[in-house]
């Protein structure tokens, strides 16, 4: 038979015992169910076979644009029309119509806000047709945190308008380059610029008397690459060319 001492003494120590250990089970539940909600909330994937709403990986992750086609046509003697298509918008600022003489430097002609119904835009921008017989235009696609990025280009070539300069041989081997005149007076000058794919002038000038030849001859000093060959007449009117040099 156990003594009223021992009992006492056995019940005492029972009591410790649940006294210390219960707060510590508390606490390690309290903070498995804190680090849980942590891995939750920064989880990228909620759907699929683990169960939930696939959407919510759609909301994480997805881009702020699906941008279906992008296009530039000249619609009439003077206008030059750009539409553009999305499936998809979100966290978007807007999109920003370029415009290039010669592909390498570009500015914006246009801005349109997004207007996407039922999560597809369709867009039209009417144009002034540029000077010159060749145009870029691009799309700048403008984000809400600042980030924007390009569409593939768009390359349209307009009538001479009676008068061109191109390159009669194109690769060009060495250091000179003959291009094809028609349509220039007698006498008239050409403004002539040179620049690489980078945008930097590599060569410019003038060349005098060029509608006096069917073909203008230059000395260039450039190394085998690709370069864009812009030809001005006095009025403002331009040619542009891809040259490769070889």
């Amino acid at each position: 038979m156990v003594s009223p001492n021992v009992s006492l003494r056995i019940y005492l120590i029972l009591l410790v015992c649940v006294a210390v250990l219960l707060p510590v089970s508390l606490f390690a539940q309290i903070s498995s169910k804190g680090r849980a909600k942590s891995v939750v909330n920064h989880s990228i994937y909620h759907g699929g076979v683990a169960g939930g709403d696939d959407f919510e990986m759609l909301s994480d992750a997805s881009l702020p644009v699906d941008l279906v086609s992008f296009a530039a046509e000249a619609t009439t003697t003077d206008r030059v029309t750009v539409s553009w298509e999305t499936e998809y918008e979100a966290d978007l600022y807007g999109f920003s119509v370029e415009y290039s003489p010669d592909g390498v430097e570009y500015q914006q002609v246009a801005w349109q806000a997004p207007a996407a119904k039922d999560g597809r835009g369709h867009y039209v921008q009417e144009l002034p047709r540029p000077a010159g017989t060749v145009a870029y235009y691009r799309l700048r696609v403008e984000e809400a945190d600042g980030t924007s990025w390009n569409s593939d280009l768009s390359h349209l070539r307009f009538t001479t308008d009676g008068w061109s300069v191109s390159p009669a041989v194109n690769p060009v081997v060495g250091n000179r380059a003959t291009f094809k005149v028609a349509g220039v007076t007698a006498g008239e000058s050409l403004a002539v610029r040179v620049v690489d794919l980078n945008g930097r002038v590599v060569h410019h000038g003038i060349c005098p008397d060029t509608g006096r030849s069917e073909h203008l001859r230059l000395s260039l000093e450039l190394n085998p690459a690709t370069y864009v060959v812009t030809f001005r007449r006095d009025d403002g009117r331009h040619q542009s060319h891809k040259l490769v040099v070889r």
